[in-house]
């Protein structure tokens, strides 16, 4: 795709997020888009983010499920980058009004106290990087008209990062092991579902030690300090006006979301 309209889409989206007014989805109206274009349109997306006066905090790992990636029939996850000003405390209020299409994720965060800028990153150097764990929800959202999109648009959109929740309690990463965390999810007291950390690519470190080396390759190393979202033990959850969001975790505390 030319490098203008990669440019124009990118700058759409960032509108798209600010006046909660959604955009045609891009592979409907262009069916030459691929992944590479998706990923040059979010650094679009992003640059009308850093303009407009935000920070980056970190990044996040998607479809870290390797059910969802085959029914999406892709062979690895994507990623997005998280702001500062879009990070919110446990138990927060959200109007529904400030997003189009909000749905929660709850996974867990890793922040980093040295670089991870070798190649091969295994598991184990990002726990012997990480400062330490915690819970997490992230709220996602999609700035383009939600029907039929592929994950190529996800990615665009900033692999529909929305706002994220930090969590209360913190572990050293060697801890605990990360793949037995579990987590029962309550949608206004109502248990519907439950998970563990064996979801997310059989331990999340895995999902952040993917992210380390990919990032690696393109140039751009996760830093000290940086705040990792490591991918959803959960199918995302649609919330509307009234809703409340409850992740019990084992050895993490309790997570809300207000709604």
């Amino acid at each position: 795709m030319d490098k203008a309209l990669l440019t124009e889409l990118g700058k759409d989206l960032y509108e798209a997020a600010k006046t909660k007014k959604k955009k045609p989805v891009i592979s409907k109206m262009y069916h030459d888009f691929n992944f590479r274009d998706a990923y040059e349109i979010q650094k679009h997306m992003l640059k009308s983010y850093l303009d407009d006066g935000y920070h980056y905090s970190g990044r996040k790992v998607g479809m870290t499920s390797e059910a969802m990636r085959k029914q999406f029939g892709i062979d690895e996850p994507d990623y997005g980058y998280i702001f500062r000003e879009l990070k919110y405390e446990n138990d927060s209020l959200f109007s529904t009004n400030d997003f189009l299409e909000p749905m929660v994720e709850a996974e867990i965060g890793f922040v980093l106290k040295e670089d991870l800028e070798k190649g091969n990153v295994t598991a184990e150097d990002v726990l012997a990087a990480t400062k330490y764990i915690v819970a997490a929800l992230e709220i996602i959202d999609a700035r383009t008209e939600h029907f039929d999109t592929t994950i190529a648009d996800s990615i665009a959109d900033n692999a529909s990062f929305g706002a994220y929740v930090i969590g209360d309690v913190i572990l050293e990463p060697h801890q605990r092991d990360l793949s037995l965390i579990g987590m029962v999810v309550e949608k206004n007291d109502i248990q519907i579902t439950t998970s563990s950390g064996a979801s997310v690519m059989g331990n999340p470190a895995n999902a952040v030690a993917w992210l380390a080396n990919k990032m690696n390759e393109l140039g751009e190393p996760l830093r000290t300090g940086e705040f990792i979202l490591s991918g959803s033990f959960i199918s995302a959850i649609p919330v509307f006006n009234g809703d409340t969001i409850t992740v019990k975790y084992g050895g993490l505390g309790e997570m809300r979301a207000r709604f």
